[in-house]
């Protein structure tokens, strides 16, 4: 079944795998490092979290974290042995994951600096209003310096939706977005992509006694996204434009931690007019023109609340027409 294989490969892209925590290099096969030293605030070592994701194992989904020089992690739980005060003091401290499949798969985490503990914090959402889970437990526990918090978030929806292209079915969720990726970039900011239709056109197509035959339909496709606005972004999120939109657009990419099998790509905004040769019929019918939108954001920490926001068109689109029976079919099945 390809489209179910496409999107179990895509949906992997968005859930974790495994962890790493180190003092030193992040390594290539755990790249997406949290900007956020786990011992911030405090003497030690410098710790960074970081995750990866992958088709090779079952994902994570759960965390939490123990206390105790020798402690066991929980039954089913597999333990990370480094301590998180390392070279702090304070608590022994080390984080586990689970891959229980009873539970839904973690896809992101987030490490939030406080000012005190977290029965007294506001909660974490997401840009969507989604609130994230916290492991109650600060990560500079006895060892000073700042209150440290992990949260972590599970799979919302179906991000492989349009993987396979425009489907007239998918007609009826215009404008609802699906999320591909996102990952906190900043001590106070998670940078997120999503994925949305948008209609460029629908318009009533004469009958064939209204116009003459043979008859062309004009559409203006556009793509990518004005330079103006990808600049904007790109101070947003620390990304310089000087190497153009390619080097934009894998910069992105390389802070979402995206395979090479669904990266972002973008480009300065073109338009190009295209005539379109329509059969017509003996009644007037729909003619509708789509195309798949990359949307991403720049939200705050603990907020929700979204910095900045860019649109950029992608090159995928789809045509469609009504049938005989008033049914939307696509434009080439005509």
């Amino acid at each position: 079944k390809p489209q179910m294989i496409a999107e179990q490969l895509f949906e992997v892209l968005r859930i974790l795998n495994s962890f790493e925590i180190k003092s030193d290099r992040i390594s290539a096969e755990c790249g997406i490092k949290i900007p956020v030293d786990l011992n911030k605030g405090a003497k030690g070592a410098y710790l960074w979290l970081a995750f990866k994701r992958s088709s090779n194992q079952d994902p994570i989904t759960g965390l939490t974290v123990i206390e105790g020089q020798n402690a066991s992690p929980p039954s089913g739980y597999t333990k990370i042995n480094v301590d998180l005060n390392k070279g702090a003091g304070g608590k022994y401290l080390y984080l586990c994951y689970t891959r229980n499949k009873t539970a839904k798969p973690i896809s992101d985490v987030i490490i939030r600096l406080a000012t005190a503990n977290h029965d007294k914090l506001d909660p974490v959402y997401g840009y969507d209003g989604v609130k994230y889970e916290i492991i109650p437990r600060d990560l500079n526990w006895e060892a000073g310096g700042s209150y440290i918090f992990l949260y972590y978030i599970r799979l919302q929806d179906n991000s492989g939706y349009f993987n396979n292209g425009i489907k007239p079915d998918m007609i009826g969720d215009i404008g609802k977005e699906y999320e591909s990726a996102r990952v906190q970039f900043d001590v106070f900011k998670v940078l997120v992509r999503t994925q949305k239709l948008k209609l460029e056109q629908r318009t009533l197509l004469p009958s064939k006694e209204e116009a003459k035959s043979p008859y062309n339909h004009t559409v203006t496709e556009t793509i990518g996204v004005t330079n103006s606005v990808a600049e904007q972004f790109s101070r947003e999120i620390g990304i310089s434009m000087g190497g153009g939109f390619p080097y934009f657009s894998a910069s992105i990419d390389a802070k979402l931690g995206y395979s090479l099998t669904k990266t972002f790509t973008t480009s300065e905004e073109t338009s190009t007019a295209k005539e379109l040769p329509v059969i017509l019929r003996e009644y007037p019918i729909q003619f509708m023109y789509c195309r798949i939108v990359d949307v991403l954001r720049v939200v705050d920490i603990p907020s929700g609340s979204v910095i900045s926001i860019m649109e950029s068109r992608t090159p995928d689109d789809g045509y469609f027409i009504q049938n005989a029976e008033q049914a939307f079919v696509e434009f080439s099945s005509i």
